[in-house]
């Protein structure tokens, strides 16, 4: 929320502090520790997200859109988060605001994301 409403005054700062909170909370809802999550947000998105047997799920949805989902948050992560790190002139009023309403989609994502259910095969 605090990142909308900095957003028009600061976009490229609102933006990457709404990226680095969309971060946070995956991992600290996907249980990545601190250790982990040292490859930086690609390694933990798919610690997270990918594999045979993701940290984070969504319920009632196929292996195919559990892949597009995982998927937009690493493409968003290397179309916009990486090159907004590494930029030194801003993106267009444009395309600010649709990367704003992208990462507010994966917010959305992150929060129904649930943690994967291990059967007690799985925890041997």
């Amino acid at each position: 929320a605090q990142v909308a409403r900095d957003f028009w005054r600061d976009p490229d700062g609102a933006l990457l502090k709404g990226h680095r909170q969309l971060e946070e909370a995956i991992r600290v809802r996907a249980g990545i520790s601190t250790e982990e999550a040292t490859g930086g947000p690609a390694r933990m998105y798919s610690l997270a997200f990918n594999g045979e047997r993701p940290r984070l799920t969504w319920p009632d949805i196929t292996k195919s859109e559990h892949s597009g989902r995982m998927n937009l948050f690493m493409g968003t992560l290397n179309a916009y988060r990486h090159v907004r790190a590494h930029r030194s002139q801003p993106a267009s009023a444009k395309t600010q605001l649709g990367e704003l309403l992208l990462l507010n989609h994966l917010f959305l994502l992150e929060a129904e994301a649930c943690p994967s259910q291990l059967t007690s095969e799985d925890s041997q």
